[in-house]
């Protein structure tokens, strides 16, 4: 939320720099910049959406969790692969600011799988989720 209330996704500056330095590659960052945040906006609405089910009780919140989960996760390493392939492609993945970002973004990626992987079977199976769930 903080990226885009801020300055802009990316200052045209950096677009300009950056297109100097592999052409286009400005514009691509922009446009994977968009997406993300986009992404960010549904999991947003999606995470607001199953708080309000699970404080009202209601068996969609179960349907909404795992969703949430799947997508975060799905999202997670589809743009991690995406950004990887943008900064492979372009040579910046061998600045030392890059590779600290994406050692730190797949550590972020890695963290949301293990959690799916914790509360997807938890939502699924658990006895206290499908007696706590009980508004249609």
């Amino acid at each position: 939320i903080y990226r885009f209330f801020s300055d802009g996704f990316v200052a045209s500056s950096d677009i300009d720099a950056l297109n100097e330095y592999q052409q286009g590659l400005g514009d691509t960052l922009l446009t994977l910049t968009g997406f993300e945040n986009l992404m960010i906006f549904i999991y947003i609405a999606l995470i607001i959406t199953t708080i309000v089910l699970l404080f009202r009780k209601r068996k969609l919140a179960k349907t909404f969790a795992l969703v949430s989960l799947i997508f975060v996760s799905i999202y997670g390493i589809v743009d991690y692969s995406v950004a990887s392939y943008v900064f492979n492609s372009s040579g910046l993945s061998q600045s030392t600011e890059i590779q600290s970002f994406l050692t730190k973004y797949s550590s972020d990626v890695g963290r949301s799988l293990i959690i799916a992987s914790i509360w997807i079977p938890y939502f699924i199976v658990s006895k206290r989720v499908k007696a706590t769930l009980t508004k249609e």
